[in-house]
């Protein structure tokens, strides 16, 4: 990234030059700030990225049984789904790749279920928490953003108490997500 301006690894290039790729401008900030941020605790070695990923792959698993329990699934059917995602071809695949699937997928799973959390709890610190995942998600890939005006939408309809009370909790996610963006 910082030699050749490019989020690519070194196979990809050749006497200093792209091999058939080519840049683009638009890209999302979150993902560069993630390997930023590997590369500045662990020094810059794309093994320790990899080695991350597959955490951030266990991880998923964990916050998707998370959120099958929030929602009482029954225990035979969090088994299948567990099953069916720890085969999921991005987290077997792409695991040496400098994609956003992992990070994506992680961080789109802590939204839902703080989000699932928040519903049924009321807490702003849980409702906050959503607002800043989803807003990091959407920093990540821009296809998250739908999301956070449906999770302000859920949060006037199905949140918990009054009226006023879900109006006060669609605002402090509408200010989550605000701070995030910002």
């Amino acid at each position: 990234i910082l030699a050749y301006g490019y989020m690519v690894r070194e196979p990809y290039i050749t006497n200093g030059e792209l091999s058939g790729l080519k840049g683009v401008t638009g890209l999302s900030p979150g993902y560069p700030v993630f390997l930023a941020a590997i590369y500045t605790l662990w020094g810059e070695s794309f093994e320790h990225v990899i080695v991350v990923q597959v955490v951030l792959s266990v991880l998923s698993l964990v916050l998707a049984a998370l959120i099958l329990t929030q929602l009482k699934v029954r225990r035979m059917l969090v088994v299948l789904a567990l099953a069916l995602l720890s085969v999921y071809p991005a987290f077997l695949y792409n695991t040496d790749r400098l994609l956003t699937e992992h990070l994506f997928i992680f961080v789109m799973l802590g939204f839902v279920a703080a989000f699932i959390s928040s519903l049924g709890t009321g807490r702003a610190w849980t409702t906050f928490l959503a607002a800043i995942l989803v807003a990091y998600a959407i920093h990540v890939r821009a296809q998250a953003l739908p999301f956070a005006l449906l999770a302000m939408m859920f949060y006037l309809v199905y949140g918990h108490g009054p009226i006023k009370k879900r109006c006060i909790q669609s605002a402090v996610f509408a200010m989550g997500v605000t701070a995030g963006m910002a």
